[in-house]
């Protein structure tokens, strides 16, 4: 077991346009020609340029068109607003996947009963719509920065981890309607979020529909022949100020593991490496500061399947290093 790690106290900041963007669905079509010819040119910053979003992902990059932003995200051309800036759409996004239906039928509940992401999306109209932000540049736009609270964080990074599914054509339906549900949101939330990292990390994704993601049941899972990753989700509140190896969930982790993996020096084990997180932004605390999320991982003396590359590991755990980090423009 290595860590946990603490992404960092630095308070995140969202940028808006300070103009009303467009919530709705529109407009936006599948790529057909003719496409604008320098999006169909258009190229992402060369592998090792700082400034370059998600390498592993390969995005196009957006463009201004006839007084339209055009992004890409799959086989889908989204004309927006010129001054909506990337952490706006990434709102939209939610909007757009969760579907409107969904959202009309989530206002018309009473606000204690509504869907935990309507709250978010509340929170994010409030802080854009009450003004004065920090003035800054993005290229040569010029937008407002403001500091985001945990809620405001937490819908931008389940936008972005949507966006980052979304662009690989990786987020099946099924997922999406566990997700509109509370009782099973939580859980769908950590499988989009896992997902968006190994696709960050530049792999391909694909999802079993079906339950089980206890360690115990998760051994039994291995595909047969692969080398066999597993995220474990904490779900608790941060502990900022307190050492890592007090941390109780690090001591709980530990106990689940050697409970699981007896002899660890000895035994085959399933795993290649065990990654146990906790993004902790959906919960409610008395401050806006702080921790944003920590992780750690248990990488086994003896894996059933070996990597064929133990940089793999490396690479997931720089994209979990990064995870609350979200573009300024895509």
């Amino acid at each position: 077991m290595v860590g946990p790690k603490d992404e960092g106290d630095q308070q995140p900041r969202t940028r808006a346009s300070g103009a009303n963007s467009s919530q709705g669905s529109g407009p936006a079509r599948e790529v057909d020609p003719p496409v604008p010819s320098e999006l169909a040119n258009a190229k992402a910053p060369s592998a090792g340029t700082a400034d370059r979003a998600e390498p592993g992902l390969d995005l196009v990059p957006s463009i201004v068109w006839k007084g339209h932003r055009v992004r890409v995200v799959f086989n889908t051309l989204h004309f927006r607003p010129e001054r909506e800036t990337f952490h706006e759409f990434l709102r939209n996004v939610v909007l757009w996947t969760f579907g409107e239906d969904w959202w009309k039928h989530q206002i018309k509940m009473r606000e204690s009963d509504r869907h935990v992401v309507v709250r978010w999306k509340y929170a994010f109209a409030h802080l854009t719509q009450q003004g004065p932000g920090v003035p800054v540049s993005i290229g040569d736009r010029k937008v407002l920065s403001a500091e985001a609270p945990r809620p405001i964080w937490a819908l931008l990074t389940l936008g972005y981890d949507l966006f980052c599914l979304q662009a690989r054509n990786a987020l099946p339906a099924f997922l999406v309607d566990r997700l509109r549900k509370n009782r099973s949101f939580q859980g769908a939330r950590y499988e989009v979020a896992a997902a968006a990292v190994m696709t960050r990390a530049g792999f391909e994704v694909r999802f079993f529909d079906g339950e089980g993601r206890l360690i115990r049941k998760a051994r039994r899972q291995k595909p047969i022949g692969f080398p066999f990753f597993l995220f474990v989700d904490l779900n608790l509140p941060p502990s900022p100020g307190v050492s890592p190896d007090q941390k109780p969930w690090v001591l709980d982790l530990r106990e689940a593991i050697r409970q699981v993996d007896s002899s660890p020096q000895e035994a085959v084990s399933p795993f290649n490496c065990i990654f146990a997180t906790n993004f902790a932004l959906h919960f409610d605390l008395p401050e806006d500061r702080g921790l944003h999320g920590e992780w750690g991982y248990y990488v086994p003396s003896r894996p059933e399947t070996p990597l064929p590359d133990n940089q793999i590991i490396m690479r997931i755990l720089d994209i979990l290093g990064g995870y609350a980090r979200i573009p300024i423009e895509v």
